[in-house]
């Protein structure tokens, strides 16, 4: 129905452009690689975007500023480790049938160590684990690195300008 769409305020500002989405569109976005989450999830493997998709609809996802496949890589296997996975259990809402949401306020609430402190040795171990999706082995080899690395941070969700890592939700 045109006229009811020339009688709202988009319309009368923008006739060219009579639309609007309700979430911003960052087109930059679909070509950048992400770890793709979605809001309610009980196992499984994280996706990881190489730059092809764009996500939406309860999809959070977590890039980073240079854009590091390695790193994206490294951090999915720490998310879909038991250490984070007993963590998300702790402080998001548990649902039916076992699932878990992992909304972006329980993943800035998330305790990581810091990834690069890990040795090349077990990044590339851990990595290549997850790919192959040898989850106890990848469980082993990360408890292992915290027993050894006990001093942990977050990983925060704010501006990549400030942090390596960015957490949204579309």
């Amino acid at each position: 129905n045109s006229e009811a769409l020339n009688k709202r305020y988009i319309s009368k500002k923008h006739p060219h452009r009579w639309y609007s989405t309700i979430d911003k569109v960052d087109s930059g976005l679909l070509r950048r690689p992400k770890i793709l989450v979605p809001d309610m999830k009980r196992e499984g493997k994280f996706s990881i975007d190489r730059g092809e998709f764009y996500p939406h609809h309860n999809i959070y996802y977590i890039t980073h500023n240079h854009n590091n496949q390695k790193l994206l890589q490294l951090l999915s296997a720490l998310l879909q480790s038991r250490f984070v996975f007993n963590q998300m259990k702790e402080i998001s809402v548990l649902m039916r049938g076992g699932y878990v949401r992992w909304q972006s306020q329980n993943l800035r609430k998330v305790r990581i160590p810091d990834i690069l402190k890990m040795s090349e040795v077990q990044q590339s171990n851990i990595i290549s684990l997850w790919q192959e999706e040898k989850y106890d082995l990848m469980n082993k080899e990360i408890e292992e690195f915290l027993s050894i690395e006990c001093e942990s941070h977050s990983v925060y969700i704010q501006k990549e300008k400030s942090e390596k890592f960015q957490f949204q939700s579309q």
